[in-house]
């Protein structure tokens, strides 16, 4: 009877195990090994405000100032703005990274994408850029862009003319290296 209790025993636990392997872990690890984030917008258009930051004149008025960059260079620049519960507040880079490239902010050819993306419950914002701007984009213009443009008028609660200001600041630079 002990012989059979512990068989018993013994294949429950391998039966646990194996299922537990099938399973995707709790830790949003793929058993690929890549990080799989809750949300995955879809994208509205250049401008992609999920945390009700923007007016809808605002909206308009950013992706104009995008379209017409776009018209010019080819470049693409997207927005987002995500709730807390769309990505862990550790991952901001690689949920960014991730999201934009899904998204195809960039010309496959050009990989010219400039990615913004910003939470407010989070207080986290991140810049990502293409590599085919990154001579132009370095990550130290980006912080600079993050830390004198668009931070100082964020700590006043102007999410907007910061928002504003930064887009502004990066089309500069781009607009510099044409």
């Amino acid at each position: 009877m002990k012989k059979y209790s512990f068989i018993l025993l013994l294949f429950c636990a391998v039966a646990s195990s194996l299922q537990s392997l099938s399973q995707k872990p709790a830790t949003g690890v793929s058993k690929t090994g890549t990080t799989e984030f809750p949300r995955y917008p879809k994208a509205k258009g250049w401008i992609n405000d999920f945390e009700g930051l923007l007016t809808k004149n605002q909206v308009r008025f950013l992706d104009s100032l995008m379209a017409v960059h776009q018209q010019k260079t080819t470049n693409q620049m997207c927005l987002v703005t995500a709730p807390a519960s769309y990505y862990p507040k550790d991952s901001l880079v690689e949920y960014s990274r991730s999201l934009f490239n899904k998204w195809g902010v960039g010309t496959r050819e050009k990989n010219n994408g400039v990615g913004i993306l910003l939470s407010k419950q989070n207080r986290q914002i991140r810049i990502n850029i293409g590599y085919g701007l990154e001579q132009v984009l370095t990550n130290r213009k980006c912080q600079e862009i993050i830390d004198d443009y668009i931070l100082p008028l964020f700590k006043q609660g102007k999410y907007y003319e910061g928002i504003k200001n930064g887009i502004t600041e990066i089309i500069r630079c781009l607009n510099e290296s044409y």
